[in-house]
Formats: structure tokens, C-alpha cells, sequence
């Protein structure tokens, strides 16, 4: 299969609006890539621990980088086979949290990538911030939303125990199988979501 990958990282760290991705930058990590900047989900976890008196958390660089490592380790094993990826969720429970050091939370979504084949190599920097909002489900671009939802991953966010916080996202794109059933296409221009969200 014809591989067209480009990888989006998105660091949460400073101030932001929730829907704004800022200071995107280009990364070189042996792949085409770029990382920005939001602060919500920082924002939101504190929030949420507020609600059951749970000290507010510390946003930290350390973390954050230690986010983007895990983004980067699993974008690399599910670029090599994104159809299987798509089609198999056992390999994303099988490496999601495979070698972690830090207690984590790590969300995973594909969809179709709302632009053409031809035009996934001609992304630039100054692209990022509306392709990454467009058509992205709500759950997954403001993360905690869906966290909040599960009982493993809410334990995580509410433990009095963590002091420090640390996010990264990254947005794969890809020309995959078309994983809808209902779908005209056999391959469509496909983006798979991950992120990651480390507490110590």
C-alpha cells in the first residue's frame, strides 16, 4: 500500500483557547510532522479535580515531552499498518500502554481526513489550525471530555496522589482502507488520532 503519513503533534502547555492550536512548528523526528500549543487540557483536568477537592495539577515540560515520546513510539507502529490498525483494535490495546513508566491515559479515533489524497503533502504550517479542528469529534480534540466518561481513565485524573501534568496529540494521516462498510471508496485519505495525557 501506497504510505502518504503526515504526523501533527500537538503540545498542551501555555495559554490558549480551546479551539485554537498555536505556535504550530514544524518537527524534525525523522518523519514530516508538526507540533502547537493549547493549554485546555490543562485547564480541564484541574477542573475536573476541583470537583472533588482534589489539589490542582502543575503543567509540566517534562511530562509534555515525555508525551510526545509515546505519541511518537505508537504513531510509529500504527503507520507501518494503519488497515490493521483500523480494522484490529488489539493492536492499540496491545501497545497503548505498553512500557509505561508514569501513571497515563492515552485516547485513540480515525475518520476520514476531510481532504484530498493529493493535497496531504502540500500541508503547511499555516494549515494546522483548521485542518486539525475540522471535523474532529469533540470527545477527542478536547480530550477529558471522554476521560471523564471512563472510570479507569477519570481515576487517573482525580488521584490526590499526582502533582504534575504533561499532553501531547498527534494526527496521522494516511491513504487506508476504507474502514465504513457503507463506504464507495476501497481507500480513502484517512487521519488516526492519538494522545496521551501523563500524571506523576
Amino acid at each position: 500500500m501506497k504510505n502518504l503519513i503526515l504526523i501533527l503533534s500537538i503540545a498542551i502547555i501555555g495559554s490558549a483557547n480551546a479551539q485554537t492550536p498555536v505556535n504550530v512548528k514544524r518537527e524534525n523526528i525523522g518523519i514530516t510532522a508538526f507540533s502547537y500549543v493549547m493549554a485546555y487540557d490543562l485547564t480541564q483536568v484541574n477542573s475536573t479535580r476541583k470537583g472533588v477537592g482534589a489539589s490542582e495539577l502543575k503543567g509540566s515540560h517534562y511530562l509534555d515531552s515525555c508525551a510526545l515520546a509515546r505519541c511518537i513510539r505508537l504513531a510509529n507502529i500504527l503507520k507501518e499498518n494503519p488497515d490493521k490498525y483500523i480494522t484490529d483494535e488489539s493492536v492499540f490495546n496491545k501497545e497503548g500502554h505498553k512500557s509505561a513508566t508514569t501513571a497515563e491515559n492515552v485516547a485513540e479515533a480515525f475518520a476520514g481526513a476531510c481532504i484530498n489524497k493529493d493535497s496531504i503533502p502540500q500541508i503547511k504550517e499555516k494549515d494546522i489550525p483548521t485542518l486539525i479542528t475540522k471535523g474532529i469529534r469533540p470527545e477527542l480534540f478536547i480530550a477529558g471530555k471522554g476521560y471523564n466518561k471512563s472510570d479507569g481513565h477519570y481515576k487517573n485524573r482525580i488521584d490526590v496522589r499526582h502533582k504534575e501534568y504533561g499532553s501531547f496529540y498527534i494526527v496521522i494521516y494516511v491513504y487506508a482502507k476504507n474502514y465504513n462498510p457503507k463506504g464507495m471508496l476501497d481507500y480513502i485519505p484517512t487521519r488516526i488520532t492519538l494522545h496521551y495525557e501523563l500524571f506523576r
